[in-house]
């Protein structure tokens, strides 16, 4: 697992779109055969996915593994249990779930940069009137 890291850390060097996709397949991989993720791997995936513009596999990855951090009777080492199984989790949410006794400064930042992200689309849909006739009138006037 560790080669396999270092191989992800050294890809990501690499400044290309495929390069970074590349990563983005082996850092899931390496979840997927260790799930208790002693690497560290889960900080690294979120921003690897913010990069490629896949924001909701990011927020998925963070709520899955802050559901699971937070669940006592989560085994790691037992494949049979659901592995990434929260799919299109509500970015718009709360991130109220981010706030335990120990708080991931990557999953943190990671939400944050999606949330700005998710703001400036809003307001760029807002600005071209896409989405102004839509939205209640209290929302865009004012």
């Amino acid at each position: 697992m560790r080669a396999r890291y270092a191989l992800v850390r050294v890809i990501l060097n690499i400044k290309t779109f495929d390069a970074v996709k590349s990563a983005a397949e082996h850092a899931r991989d390496i979840l997927r055969l260790c799930r208790s993720d002693n690497l560290g791997v889960r900080d690294m995936l979120p921003a690897i996915y913010l990069r490629l513009g896949r924001d909701q596999d990011a927020y998925d990855i963070i709520k899955w593994f802050q559901k699971t951090k937070s669940t006592s009777d989560y085994e790691s080492g037992d494949l049979d249990l659901p592995y990434l199984d929260i799919v299109d989790a509500d970015v718009f949410e709360s991130p109220h779930y981010l706030c335990g006794k120990y708080p991931s400064l990557a999953a943190l930042v990671c939400v944050a940069l999606l949330k700005i992200r998710l703001l400036m689309d809003l307001v760029a849909l807002m600005n071209a009137g896409c989405l102004a006739p839509r939205l209640p009138r209290e929302l865009w006037t004012g």
